[in-house]
């Protein structure tokens, strides 16, 4: 990377990070507005900066920049409504607007789509912020006005992000589906407590951010050119270890991130209903997961031998684990209830 790209990421990056925080601590809508119109001028810079198709990174930050400026439009407008129009329009009506433009700025369903198409004219630094660090205003946001229609918003984030997945075969797609059924957790996180959304954002971006790192060395783009590279057992090994802790399966620290807010489920709503979508969409989760792991093995010639296998991964000593896992899980999970 060039000496000056360099410096420009090491005060543009600070600054992606630290406009969330001053979110966080401001209690002002126009405050947050002007947060958001910083950060998201700051990222389209970084896109640039981190890009090396001209064209391609001009496509991908016009359509970003269309996407958030005309929710962040609403925003404002919803704020500048409330303020001058306080008696004429319902609170409630004002407030559910401003959510529904937060969860468009979130890759949301069924406000996805924009998302799908970014995927394919970002490279995998962008893909990673845009999944982590860009989601944090919005979630800061959405965690001030807890509409009872982001309750229905959750629920079809964890069912269809889960589906979607399941049938998708490309990488940063299949990425972006855990990523939209992970939105459906955070959102739920949103209704319990400021602190317990924070703990689960910082434990989930860190996983997505070790993915997304993983990948952009060798850059797969579907299932069948995931394990098309020659990989060393270590980078086999951790590759396993990440996607099984993303995929929220004991005793990774996956676990964690839907373990606490399933506990708080039953705690604050003592709602079975909740709990039984959770751990069935985690489980749906969970396989294309094991998909992203065991797919690129069958896939290969059949003429090739067993031994060569060993080059990527032992496939019993793989099985054998993740049975073991699954068993415990299970066991947990049968204690708990």
């Amino acid at each position: 990377m060039p000496m000056t790209s360099l410096m420009s990421n090491s005060i543009i990056i600070p600054i992606l990070i630290l406009t969330p925080l001053m979110t966080m601590t401001s209690n002002s809508m126009l405050l947050n507005w002007m947060f958001l119109e910083i950060n998201l001028v700051v990222f389209i810079v970084f896109n640039f900066m981190n890009k090396i198709n001209m064209v391609l990174c001009t496509k991908s930050s016009l359509i970003y920049f269309i996407i958030q400026s005309i929710s962040s439009s609403i925003f404002i407008m919803m704020i500048s409504i409330d303020m001058t129009l306080n008696n004429l329009i319902s609170h409630q009506l004002i407030n559910s607007i401003i959510c529904m433009a937060m969860l468009v700025k979130l890759n949301s369903f069924p406000f996805h789509k924009w998302m799908l198409i970014l995927i394919n004219y970002i490279n995998w630094t962008i893909f990673a912020v845009i999944s982590t660090i860009q989601k944090l205003i919005p979630l800061i946001i959405l965690s001030m006005f807890k509409q009872n229609i982001m309750f229905y918003f959750m629920l079809i984030n964890l069912v269809l992000g889960s589906i979607f997945g399941m049938n998708s075969t490309l990488i940063k797609s299949i990425l972006t589906y855990s990523s939209i059924n992970h939105l459906g957790w955070l959102i739920f996180s949103v209704y319990i407590s400021k602190m317990i959304l924070l703990i689960y954002f910082i434990l989930y971006s860190t996983i997505f951010l070790c993915i997304c790192a993983l990948f952009s060395v060798f850059n797969p783009i579907n299932l069948s050119t995931l394990f098309s590279f020659n990989l060393s057992k270590t980078s086999s090994t951790l590759f396993i270890i990440i996607l099984l802790s993303f995929s929220g399966l004991p005793p990774f620290i996956g676990i964690t991130l839907k373990w606490i807010n399933i506990e708080m489920s039953m705690m604050f709503m003592k709602s079975f209903f909740i709990m039984i979508i959770m751990m069935l969409t985690s489980l749906m989760n969970f396989f294309f997961y094991i998909k992203m792991i065991l797919h690129p093995l069958f896939i290969k010639s059949p003429n090739m031998k067993f031994n060569n296998l060993n080059k990527t991964f032992n496939i019993k000593f793989s099985l054998t684990m993740i049975s073991i896992l699954i068993s415990i899980n299970l066991l947990i999970l049968v204690n708990a209830i």
